[in-house]
């Protein structure tokens, strides 16, 4: 098992996920992402059972993986890198090179991909534009916050996997709440600007994810702030690529033994 989300109790428990109907065959967890700190109480004994039959469990966020640690009792669990990371930047620019668009789209461009529906969104996307070189914007609506828009920006709806591969790999500067565009944009070298989705003290909240995956890679200064402008500079990706080659050899070794024990 192994999924965005999949291990996230407040959003879906099902025992299904948790691979309950497997018997006694042998389980593997590669990358599970739970999204959120902990697990609600209603359900943390019945979880604490199912993991432990597991017998190699790994997550995509080390806070998932101290609060599974910690509810199993376990010190075999492994913080592993989400998968999209597995793939090499040439794997990702094979699948943009599939892409059709429809429209004219602008040469130099900043791409908005937000999930979230936050009030401050609109005004910290202009702050993006302030300063920056590149004025023009084009925003991906998320099925989520389908109705997202920024004056003047160009909208593009019709974006399947290689169209939003493309889009991101060819952006000046990703801006995003999204996990997933995050990994994609540190695998692919592309300058991005987080913005938090939830408050930290919001019940479910997933930020501990966009923590983590900062954390790991030493960009912690991405994350959008009034206070500190060190997001609008340019990455340098020296020392995070260095980062993931030895994270991505690390987690493949881990599956194949996990697989092969």
């Amino acid at each position: 098992v192994g999924s965005d989300q999949v291990w996230n109790a407040y959003y879906n428990f099902n025992p299904f996920n948790f691979l309950n109907f497997a018997q006694d065959d042998k389980r593997i967890s590669y990358a599970s992402s739970r999204g959120t700190k902990d697990f609600p109480k209603q359900y943390q004994e019945e979880i604490k059972g199912l993991l432990n039959k597991f017998e190699h469990i790994s997550l995509r966020e080390e806070t998932g993986r101290r609060a599974v640690s910690e509810l199993t009792g376990r010190d075999d669990v492994k913080t592993v890198l989400d998968p999209t990371f597995l793939l090499q930047p040439s794997d990702w620019n094979e699948v943009a090179d599939k892409a059709i668009f429809e429209i004219e789209l602008p040469k130099k461009y900043i791409l908005c991909y937000l999930i979230g529906n936050n009030d401050n969104y609109i005004r910290q996307v202009e702050e993006v534009r302030k300063h920056s070189t590149t004025k023009d914007i084009i925003v991906i609506p998320a099925e989520e916050n389908p109705d997202f828009k920024i004056q003047g920006a160009t909208e593009y709806r019709f974006a399947s996997v290689p169209e939003f591969i493309w889009l991101l790999s060819h952006a000046e500067t990703v801006v995003t709440d999204s996990f997933h565009a995050t990994a994609i944009s540190l695998n692919l070298h592309k300058n991005f600007i987080e913005f938090l989705r939830f408050k930290d003290t919001e019940k479910g909240s997933q930020n501990s994810r966009i923590y983590d995956i900062l954390n790991m890679f030493g960009l912690q200064d991405r994350l959008y702030s009034d206070d500190n402008m060190k997001w609008s500079e340019p990455i340098d990706f020296s020392e995070p690529a260095k980062k993931l080659d030895h994270l991505r050899k690390d987690s493949i070794d881990w599956l194949i033994k996990a697989i092969e024990d």
